[in-house]
């Protein structure tokens, strides 16, 4: 099930986190079947996420095109970002993706949510394949 980490929710009230794109540089990263970013919301940085993903083609991508929206209709805050694709991806069991925000390294770039919704889990073997995380209308994430 997809959620926000915990910590990134105390970040986010102390005005910790920026998502404009010139302030942040947030990136995504695959975990596989087993993963502790599915099943533990208090994970706080990377470096202790498991099972990340290491097939071949496999490489953690920024997001581009940073946007934060206010739906009014629907009372939330979005937040969206161009599509992240990958090609040639060998990959078995991803069960979803982190998105999180890059410092310097894995033990200080905070986590902000897992999210398995959009065709998760994904399997491409043999030759690879192509696998495109593309946010929905309403973003990749809201706050409500």
């Amino acid at each position: 099930m997809s959620h926000a980490f915990t910590p990134f929710k105390a970040k986010l009230l102390k005005g910790d986190v920026d998502f404009d794109e010139a302030g942040n540089d947030l990136r995504v990263l695959l975990v596989l079947t087993g993963s502790n970013a599915a099943s533990d919301p208090d994970l706080e940085f990377v470096s202790a996420i498991t099972n990340e993903a290491a097939a071949g083609g496999y490489v953690r991508k920024a997001l581009a095109t940073q946007a934060v929206a206010t739906d009014l209709a629907n009372n939330r805050g979005e937040f969206s970002a161009d599509a992240v694709v990958w090609t040639g991806l060998t990959i078995t069991g991803a069960i979803g993706f982190v998105i999180f925000r890059f410092v310097t390294n894995d033990a200080d770039s905070p986590v902000i949510a897992y999210i398995d919704s959009g065709g998760f889990p994904v399997t491409l073997g043999g030759a690879g394949g192509t696998l495109t995380i593309t946010p929905n209308a309403e973003g990749l994430l809201q706050a409500t």
